[in-house]
């Protein structure tokens, strides 16, 4: 008998894979970074959309030229020279001054590595001054564009929230929805339900 086929396994990303190896206390350091970052923009009127772009387009760079993010990182190399090299690197693109400023206190304090957890910290911390929360949605079958709206209408309303939802399948659930937000799930896949029944029906036994 022929045995189902598995599907390929979805490679990790370098950059979430230097996550999930984060010290203890990178994240609550790039926390106040982050932070700070928001409240100068704020305060500044400069635009964080434009900044939150800026720092994942650098977070890319590092993750594409290996070489620039050993130099960057290296306490061996002058601080000075490591600010240059920013400031050379970003003059094309003209950030912001707020994300250049950003960029060089890293740099000068050997912390360009805590750029990956900065920008999600930024991310996060930018969604929620706009009131918006993300979410996960997973679906047995693709949702239509009216399906996508009615559900993220219907979350928003019932958490006083602008919804951004990411959407995938998963066939193992076989039907119905299974939505997380944050840490909470909300399911009401037919698997579940299924599941549940079941234990309901042996305790009855």
């Amino acid at each position: 008998m022929t045995g189902r086929r598995r599907s390929p396994e979805k490679q990790e990303s370098p950059q979430s894979a230097q996550k999930k190896r984060a010290k203890p206390g990178t994240r609550v350091v790039a926390e106040r970074y982050a932070r700070a970052l928001l409240e100068v923009a704020l305060d500044k009127k400069a635009d964080p959309d434009r900044i939150l772009k800026e720092l994942e387009g650098f977070e890319k760079l590092l993750e594409r030229e290996s070489a620039l993010e050993g130099f960057l990182t290296s306490s061996t190399i002058p601080a000075d020279k490591r600010v240059s090299l920013i400031e050379a690197v970003v003059a094309a693109a003209k950030f912001a001054p707020e994300t250049l400023n950003l960029l060089r206190l890293l740099a000068r304090n050997e912390r360009v590595s805590l750029v990956p957890f900065v920008a999600e910290a930024f991310r996060r911390r930018l969604l929620e001054h706009k009131k918006i929360q993300p979410g996960e949605v997973v679906t047995a079958q693709p949702l239509s564009s009216d399906q996508k709206k009615r559900l993220a209408g219907q979350l928003g309303q019932a958490m006083g929230k602008t919804m951004e939802l990411s959407y995938r399948t998963d066939p193992q659930i076989l039907g119905g929805v299974v939505v997380r937000v944050g840490n909470r799930v909300f399911d009401a896949s037919v698997t579940t339900q299924l599941q549940r029944f079941k234990e309901k029906a042996l305790s009855r036994l």
